[in-house]
């Protein structure tokens, strides 16, 4: 436990001076670093890909796209660039089969661009006019509501939502969960109206914490489905107790992109 503090001690001030104080083209890199090191904890630490060299062209494909996010990629160059990802791993796979066969390869391109590309959605945020004001959402909603599910679920909790997956949680705490995200949004945009003066838009900003916070146990749960299927305990241990990158960041996965699409359908700032 008191590893566990300390580690958030540290990690959630140098989260907030990475998101709200470093430049932003930094953060678009830092986010990249992430997204690399989620990728080799996907397919090294599970086992589900052992081709060091395709592990290694995720990666580097994992870390290129926050920074397009950031800086902008046309689609006549990212398109090629995707294409050729995706034959370079195909190509891998058919010259070392079967040592690895096509659920490597799907791992790969899950690891390579479908994950960094969900999270590559909090440095789109972070490119808005206000974007040191949004950038927080699509990471505090799943954290909040993380806190508030265990939470409920340890004081009300008795019905479990997924025993096989995630025997600790509950359908009580899944409830008190989201209803905690919601009003984190309402909280937010108090702090957002009377400390910077900004026009909030409360009802959007409640359902996307509800919505966000529903993706959030999905993107929780199909992390777990992978650890439980491939037998490990923590992604890495980079955050030390509290594990690895996906370990912290798999319920932002699935709901940083609803909150960027979010912000584009329905603003919260007006």
């Amino acid at each position: 436990m008191k590893g566990r503090l300390l580690v958030a001690a540290v990690g959630v001030p140098l989260l907030l001076v990475i998101l709200l104080v470093l430049p932003k083209a930094v953060t678009a890199v830092v986010m990249g670093l992430l997204c690399a090191i989620a990728a080799r904890e996907l397919l090294k630490t599970t086992g589900l890909l052992k081709k060091e060299r395709m592990i290694i062209e995720a990666m580097v494909m994992a870390f290129a796209v926050p920074v397009w996010c950031f800086f902008g990629c046309p689609l006549r160059i990212g398109v090629p660039v995707i294409l050729v990802f995706g034959l370079l791993e195909f190509t891998e796979a058919l010259a070392a089969y079967p040592e690895v066969k096509f659920e490597g390869v799907l791992s790969a391109l899950f690891a390579g661009f479908v994950i960094p590309m969900c999270l590559g959605s909090i440095v789109l945020l972070l490119t808005h006019d206000r974007g040191r004001h949004l950038v927080l959402i699509p990471i505090m909603i799943p954290f909040v509501a993380d806190a508030g599910a265990y939470f409920t679920g340890y004081f009300l909790g008795k019905h479990k939502m997924a025993p096989v997956l995630s025997p600790k949680k509950t359908v009580e705490g899944a409830v008190g969960g989201v209803i905690t995200g919601a009003l984190s949004m309402v909280i937010y945009g108090l702090v957002m109206q009377f400390g910077f003066g900004l026009a909030w838009n409360y009802l959007s900003a409640a359902l996307l914490g509800l919505t966000g916070s529903l993706v959030s146990i999905v993107g929780d749960l199909a992390f777990s489905m992978v650890k439980r299927e491939t037998g490990i305990k923590d992604y890495g241990t980079i955050f030390r107790a509290h594990g690895g990158v996906l370990d912290r960041f798999d319920s932002v996965v699935f709901a940083a992109p609803v909150a960027a699409l979010w912000m584009s359908l329905w603003p919260v700032l007006m």
